[in-house]
């Protein structure tokens, strides 16, 4: 997949067709890291959470993070992480269902109408 993105700007330049790599999943590279990353930056903000809430019950937490300003830094990076991930799902996803029946109760979080619930 690198090579694809490496090369295709030059071989556009030549005028030579550059053949995209075979898709092998349901996503691609950037998508496979994101979605594995979001579970270890989610633990990581409850760990570095709990350290910086309860340093004398969590010492080993604390120091495992570096004490407590590495564990404001920790979190603080994990969720800017968090929050660079959510918001543009959130945003693909109310473009991808603006207009159906399903848009109100899954963007307010209950049923706006009765016949909108899923009984």
């Amino acid at each position: 997949m690198l090579r694809y993105y490496l090369w295709r700007r030059a071989m556009a330049l030549l005028h030579r067709p550059w053949p995209h790599p075979k898709v092998n999943g349901k996503y691609n590279a950037l998508q496979r890291g994101a979605y594995f990353t979001m579970p270890l930056a989610g633990a990581l903000v409850v760990l570095s959470g709990w350290a910086m809430h309860k340093p004398s019950q969590f010492g080993g937490l604390e120091r495992l993070f570096g004490g407590y300003d590495g564990a404001r830094v920790v979190h603080f990076a994990c969720m800017l992480a968090l929050a660079a991930f959510v918001v543009p799902q959130r945003y693909a996803g109310r473009r991808r269902t603006a207009g159906t029946r399903s848009a109100p109760w899954l963007w307010a979080g209950r049923c706006a109408r009765k016949d909108d619930r899923h009984e």
